[in-house]
């Protein structure tokens, strides 16, 4: 009786993770239905800045390089304690479309990052509005033009891809599952987090839904909570042209991983309801599956040994052109020791969520 429940739950836990494997490949078979440099609208870069005067000179002309004929970069400095401010009066000097968004530290607003990009997206000049970081870099200059072409129809927000430098791919992995699920649940039609280093929308979206006033005061989800208030299947596009991509260049160590992990869990309590309910299936369904399967094999390791062969072929089968796509294909050497970790990442992050909070904003 025992065996024969383990054997169906094994069963089961692999279906529901089959399921999720395939709605992931939506992104590898995607394609792109817009027609390349057919748009030219006016476009509002926001890059937020605070004590990043080490990487302004170097990293703002590679933005301004961008072939594209009408697009200004705004740059919020907020509250920089070094000299951020003076080294971008000084770029303004050499390039006329920069412009400046100061924000000062108010005791209502104190180090609120909402409250300053707020203030950024009212300063600037163009109705489209495209959020990027300042250590997050366009691959090609066609990055503007390829945001704008998903404008099109109802579309007037743009969720697009990141492609993470970091040598560790335990650390990739866990990004690349997390742009599996934002981007395939988005292609279904259900948008539900995105990332602020590359994420366009409307100045019309924006005062519609009355920008982050719904969570103001929430330490996180900058684009992911604008995009629960403001996103839905017919306006929200997904973007994952070579064009498209930004590549983060800050330097990852698993302790700043570990933080932004624990930020992004916190997210989770504002998902809605449905969003919740999809993920912890995911994520508890994984984790199952790794804690009875060590059974399984103990007891009749030809039989279990053949149901986990039989998920990780068809995880090839579903995911690898997804992952293709999202620039991760060295991680599909390993992918089965990969998937084996997401798991053990599940219950350490659980823990950790439990006792540690993170000060910094997402």
């Amino acid at each position: 009786m025992l065996l024969t429940v383990l054997l169906y739950s094994v069963l089961v836990l692999v279906f529901i993770q089959v399921i999720y494997l395939f709605a992931f490949s939506s992104i590898g078979f995607s394609k792109n239905k817009v027609q390349a440099g057919s748009r030219k609208l006016p476009v509002s870069v926001v890059i937020y800045v605070k004590n990043k005067a080490f990487l302004l000179e170097e990293h703002i002309p590679i933005f301004l390089e961008q072939n594209y004929p009408n697009f200004e970069l705004v740059l919020v400095n907020h509250a920089s304690s070094d000299h951020s401010l003076e080294v971008i009066e000084g770029l303004m000097e050499r390039y006329p479309n920069i412009k400046l968004v100061n924000v000062e530290n108010k005791e209502r607003f104190w180090a609120n990052k909402k409250y300053a990009l707020t203030l950024a997206v009212k300063a600037s000049s163009h109705d489209c509005i495209l959020y990027t970081e300042l250590d997050s870099l366009p691959m090609t200059n066609q990055w503007i033009q390829s945001t704008v072409d998903q404008f099109v129809g109802d579309k007037s927000i743009v969720m697009a891809p990141i492609q993470y430098t970091a040598k560790n791919p335990f650390l990739r992995y866990i990004d690349a599952i997390h742009q599996l699920q934002s981007f395939s649940f988005a292609n279904l039609g259900n948008p539900f987090r995105a990332s602020k280093a590359n994420f366009a929308f409307s100045k019309d979206e924006f005062f519609r839904v009355k920008g982050y006033i719904s969570h103001l005061d929430i330490p996180v989800g900058i684009t992911t909570l604008f995009l629960k208030d403001a996103g839905n299947k017919k306006n929200t596009a997904v973007a994952l042209n070579h064009d498209n991509f930004v590549c983060a260049k800050q330097k990852v160590t698993w302790a700043t991983f570990w933080d932004r992990q624990l930020r992004e869990a916190q997210l989770f309590q504002y998902y809605n309801f449905k969003n919740k309910f999809l993920l912890s299936v995911f994520n508890l369904s994984k984790l199952a599956l790794y804690l009875t399967l060590p059974i399984g094999l103990f007891v009749n390791w030809q039989m279990y040994g053949g149901i986990l062969l039989s998920y990780y072929l068809l995880y090839y089968l579903s995911c690898s052109k997804s992952l293709i796509k999202l620039k991760e294909q060295k991680l599909l050497y390993i992918l089965p020791i990969l998937d084996l970790y997401y798991a053990i990442h599940l219950m350490l992050l659980f823990l950790a969520s439990k006792f540690i909070r993170p000060k910094t904003w997402i």
